[in-house]
């Protein structure tokens, strides 16, 4: 095959993966998804909130807990909007729900602002609950944004203490909380060592009620890797890359974004994943595979050789 029908077939490629990424960054990958578990009368709801926190995504939470009295909001995001973070951390002192970060899980950031709004806050020894200083989109520190956090802490009821050390870390570093940290600058945590506690600290806590977050953990892993090579796919069409090279790339991307379907299709319900974001993830589905079949010359079908 000449150069000629090898550079051919790399257009489709370049063609698709950007407007792939695109409808994941915009649409899926970044956004956080919000779910609710009801439990019964005595106990609180369980709010799973994973994901980037995106502008509207105060006004997402304030629509999904508006009907409940009680609630345990369990974290897992490394950020995002510090105004929708900050819309979420008053609705939660407001209607006087607890916070939490499992185990096994990170929240940082923005995320971290949301998860001191608790009138109790939980977190286990190997949680990790990091802060920094707010920045511009250009990655420089913003003045603006650090008030915002400050007349939020100050709202909050956290001290002066507090705010030093929350925003005190430059915007490209991290201070992760530790139980000694956050005794001696005021900031209220129950560390708790069971990850099943430290996402839902109530009385009794159902296997539902724990998976929910697991498999919430998991869809997030597959999005991220999805991402990842989906860029490693768009940087060697760039680099122009061997028709068999990229076709290794591909193949890796549409290997991960089906299994990312899959676990979409599978765990819909039980996840409470928006049926809207498994209908959106199809429609790339087929004009991925036919892009693959393009690049590596195959004919068999989308789904066969992926069992």
């Amino acid at each position: 095959m000449g150069p000629a029908r090898t550079k051919s077939l790399l257009v489709p490629i370049a063609k698709l993966i950007i407007p792939i990424l695109a409808f994941i960054t915009t649409n899926v990958a970044d956004a956080a998804i919000i779910t609710v578990e009801s439990r019964n009368h005595n106990e609180p709801a369980l709010v799973f909130v994973a994901g980037k926190l995106e502008p509207g995504d105060g006004d997402q939470f304030r629509s999904k807990t508006s009907l409940l009295s009680k609630a345990v909001v369990s974290f897992r995001s490394d950020g995002g909007s510090v105004t929708a973070a900050i819309q979420i951390g008053e609705i939660i002192r407001l209607k006087g729900f607890t916070t939490s970060v499992a185990q096994d899980a990170r929240c940082a950031s923005a995320c971290a602002l949301a998860w001191l709004g608790g009138i109790k806050r939980f977190m286990s020894a190997d949680s990790k609950i990091g802060f920094h200083a707010a920045y511009n989109p250009d990655g420089r520190e913003s003045g603006v944004g650090n008030a915002m956090i400050g007349a939020y802490l100050n709202k909050i009821g956290l001290s002066y203490s507090a705010l030093t050390y929350i925003t005190q870390a430059a915007p490209n570093s991290m201070r992760w909380l530790s139980a000694r940290d956050a005794e001696k600058h005021g900031i209220d945590v129950e560390l708790l060592g069971s990850p099943q506690v430290a996402v839902a600290p109530a009385p009794t806590t159902s296997p539902e009620v724990v998976t929910q977050p697991l498999c919430m953990a998991e869809f997030v892993k597959l999005r991220e890797d999805v991402q990842k090579k989906g860029l490693a796919t768009k940087a060697a069409g760039a680099r122009k890359v061997s028709r068999e090279e990229m076709c290794q790339y591909i193949t890796a991307y549409y290997s991960a974004y089906l299994k990312w379907v899959r676990f979409t299709e599978l765990k819909l319900a039980s996840c409470g994943i928006p049926v809207n974001v498994l209908q959106e993830l199809k429609q790339l589905l087929d004009p991925t595979d036919q892009t693959r079949n393009k690049i590596c010359g195959l004919n068999w079908g989308r789904r066969a050789d992926m069992d």
